[in-house]
C-alpha cells in the first residue's frame, strides 16, 4: 500500500470497500432500469394489443354502415366505366350497345368481387411499393449506333404496342396493318421471328414492364391462335381442294406433291414449335 502511495492498511480496506459499494449501486440500478424497460415493453405490446383490437372494431362497424354508400358508389362507377368504354370515337356504332351490355354484365362481378376484397384489403398493411426505375430515352442515349437503335424500338412499339389507341384506333395506322399483317403469313418462323424481335425490344435495354410481358404473351399466343390453327388449317383445306377439283387421274400423287406439308422443312417446322413455346417461356 505505502509503495503505491495509497498510505496505510486502513486506508486500503476504506477505499476498496467503498469501490464495491459503488459495483453494487450500479448494478442495482441497471437491474431497476432493465426491469422498468421490461415492464414498459410488456405494457406497450398491451397497449398495442388493445389499439389494434379496437381498431378491427371499427373498421367492421364501418363497413356495415357504409354498405349502402358502397354499394352506390359502385354502381355509379360502374355507368361511368360502361360510358367510357363506348366513348372511343373510332368505335363503329353497330358495336356500342354489344360492348355497352357486355360491360355491364361484367360489372356484376366486379362488383362483388370489390366488396369481398376490401373486407379483406382494409385488415391487411400494404407492402411497400418497389421504388420506379428510370426508364431509357432514345434522345439521351450515348453512342450512333444505340441511340438509332433506341429509335426503332421507339418507333416499333409505339406503333405495334401503343399506349394511347384502342383497337379501332390501331386498324386506323397502316404501319400497325403492315406489322400485324406479316404475322398472319402462312409460313413457318416468320411469326416466330417477328415475336422474338418484339420481345427483345420489351426486354431490352430494360427494365421490362410486367404489363406489357403479359400483354405480349396473350398477342403472341392469340396470333399462334389464328395463323398456326385457323390460318394453315384453312390454308390447307383450301390445297386438297385445289387437288380434288384441278387434277382427274393422279389425286393421290397431288396431295403427295402440294398437299399440306409437302413443300415444308422440318427446321422450320422445329423453329415454329419450339419458339412458341420458348418465347412465352422467356417473357
Amino acid at each position: 500500500a505505502g509503495y503505491f502511495g495509497w498510505g496505510s492498511a486502513d486506508t486500503e480496506t476504506t477505499y476498496w470497500g467503498e469501490t464495491s459499494k459503488w459495483f453494487e449501486t450500479k448494478r442495482q440500478t441497471l437491474a431497476a432500469s432493465l426491469a422498468t424497460t421490461t415492464a414498459g415493453g410488456r405494457q406497450q405490446g398491451l397497449l398495442q394489443e388493445w389499439w389494434q383490437g379496437r381498431k378491427q372494431r371499427a373498421m367492421e362497424s364501418l363497413m356495415r354502415s357504409g354498405a349502402p354508400m358502397l354499394k352506390r358508389t359502385l354502381g355509379d362507377l360502374g355507368a361511368v366505366i360502361t360510358e367510357n368504354a363506348t366513348a372511343d370515337p373510332d368505335m363503329p356504332e353497330c358495336l356500342r350497345p354489344i360492348i355497352r351490355a357486355l360491360v355491364s354484365n361484367l360489372w356484376e362481378d366486379v362488383e362483388t368481387e370489390i366488396e369481398s376484397g376490401l373486407k379483406v384489403a382494409v385488415y391487411t398493411k400494404p407492402e411497400p411499393l418497389e421504388k420506379p426505375q428510370p426508364r431509357h430515352d432514345p434522345a439521351r442515349a450515348t453512342g450512333r449506333c444505340r441511340g438509332l437503335l433506341l429509335r426503332l424500338r421507339a418507333f416499333v412499339l409505339s406503333h405495334y404496342l401503343p399506349y394511347n389507341r384502342s383497337i379501332f384506333g390501331r386498324f386506323k395506322d397502316p404501319v400497325y396493318l403492315l406489322l400485324t399483317l406479316s404475322t398472319m403469313l402462312p409460313i413457318f418462323g416468320i411469326r416466330v421471328f417477328f415475336f422474338t424481335i418484339i420481345l427483345a425490344m420489351l426486354l431490352f435495354p430494360g427494365p421490362p414492364d410486367e404489363y406489357q410481358l403479359i400483354n405480349f404473351i396473350l398477342i403472341f399466343k392469340g396470333t399462334q391462335f389464328f395463323t398456326v390453327g385457323v390460318g394453315l388449317g384453312f390454308f390447307g383445306a383450301m390445297e386438297y381442294y385445289g387437288c380434288y377439283l384441278f387434277t382427274d387421274t393422279d389425286l393421290r400423287g397431288c396431295i403427295t406433291r402440294h398437299g399440306p406439308g409437302a413443300t415444308d422443312y422440318l427446321s422450320s417446322l422445329l423453329m415454329d414449335y419450339v419458339g412458341s413455346m420458348c418465347l412465352a417461356w422467356i417473357a
